[in-house]
C-alpha cells in the first residue's frame, strides 16, 4: 500500500514566501530589465533559503530535545491547552509528547477514520500522525513529511520502539512524493505560513482524492472585536494572513466547504494585534 501512494516527486517546486515578497521587489520581477531581475530573482532566493535554513535548525534543536519548557510553551501542557483529545494524548510516548509544537487542533473537525490513508504535513516528533494511526488501525496507513532532516530521524526512532503504526520521510510541503488523488486526509500543524502557501495547499489539493480533507492550524490575524483595517495591516506587517484571507486563499486553491475552529492559542501582546492560532477546514469537491 504505501509503495503505491509514492511517485518519488510532486509536481510543484516551490519556493519559500510567494506571497512574502514586497511590492518593490514584485515589480522589478514583473518590469524591470534583464538585470534588475536577476538582482531581484538572488535577493528572494536569498531570502527565501535564509528563512528555510532558520526553520530546519529551529526544530531540529526541538527534535534533539535541546529547548528548555520555559522557552516556549509546548508538549503535554500545550496539547492540553490546545484541546487534543486526551484519550489518545495518553497513549503515546512522553518522548513524542514532549516535542509537541503547534498552534491549533486539527482534528476538532473529526478524527481520521479507520482504513483511511492519512498524510501530515511537517509531522514533527510524529504527534498528530500517531493520534491519526490510532484511529486508522491495521487496515490504514499515516505517513508523515517533515523537511528537517533530524525531526524525522528522530521521529522514526522514537516511534520503532513502541510500535507504532505511521511512517515518516523528509519532504518539503510544496514537493509531496506522493501520488495524486491518493490521501483521505491531510493534517498540518503551523506549517504552511512557513512555505509558499498557494503551491503547498495547492499540492495538497492535489494528492487527496475526491471528497478528501485538509484539516490544519496556523497562525492567522482576525478582526475579533477589533477594526478589521487594523487586522489587515498587522497581517501585511508580519506576514500573517487574516481569516477571510485564509478563506479567500483556500477557495482559490480549490477547496470547499472552508470552516474555521474556534481560536485556541493566542501569540504576542494582544493590545498590538489580534494574532491566533485557528484550526481550519476545507474539502477537496466530489
Amino acid at each position: 500500500m504505501l509503495s503505491e501512494l509514492f511517485d518519488g516527486a510532486g509536481p510543484y517546486a516551490g519556493g519559500l514566501g510567494a506571497e512574502r515578497l514586497s511590492e518593490g521587489l514584485t515589480r522589478i520581477l514583473r518590469d524591470g530589465d534583464a538585470d534588475q531581475q536577476a538582482a531581484a530573482q538572488e535577493s528572494v532566493d536569498a531570502s527565501r533559503n535564509a528563512s528555510r535554513a532558520w526553520t530546519i535548525e529551529f526544530h531540529s534543536l526541538i527534535a534533539e530535545g535541546q529547548l528548555t519548557e520555559n522557552s516556549f510553551l509546548r508538549g503535554r501542557a500545550l496539547a492540553e491547552r490546545l484541546c487534543y483529545p486526551g484519550d489518545a494524548v495518553d497513549q503515546l510516548p512522553d518522548r513524542v509528547v514532549e516535542r509537541f509544537i503547534g498552534l491549533a487542533n486539527p482534528f476538532v473537525f473529526g478524527r481520521a477514520q479507520p482504513g483511511e490513508v492519512v498524510l501530515d504535513v511537517g509531522c514533527g516528533a510524529g504527534l498528530d500522525s500517531t493520534i491519526a494511526a490510532l484511529d486508522v488501525g491495521p487496515s490504514g496507513l499515516v505517513v508523515g513529511f517533515d523537511a528537517t532532516f533530524l525531526m524525522v530521524k528522530v521521529a522514526n526512532e522514537m516511534h520503532r520502539p513502541v510500535g507504532a503504526s505511521p511512517r515518516f520521510g523528509q519532504s518539503l510541503a510544496e514537493l509531496l512524493p506522493i501520488r495524486s488523488n491518493s490521501a483521505d486526509l491531510i493534517t498540518s500543524n503551523g506549517v504552511f505560513n512557513l512555505c509558499d502557501r498557494r503551491v503547498a495547499l495547492t499540492e495538497c489539493l492535489r494528492v487527496l482524492k475526491p471528497g478528501g480533507r485538509l484539516q490544519f492550524g496556523d497562525l492567522m490575524y482576525d478582526s475579533v472585536g477589533r477594526n478589521e483595517l487594523t487586522a489587515e495591516w498587522w497581517s501585511f506587517r508580519h506576514d500573517r494572513l487574516t481569516t477571510a484571507r485564509w478563506r479567500d486563499l483556500l477557495t482559490e486553491c480549490g477547496f470547499v466547504d472552508v470552516q474555521f475552529g474556534p481560536i485556541t492559542h493566542p501569540e504576542g501582546p494582544q493590545s498590538l494585534a489580534p494574532l491566533f492560532g485557528r484550526a481550519c477546514y476545507g474539502a477537496k469537491p466530489r
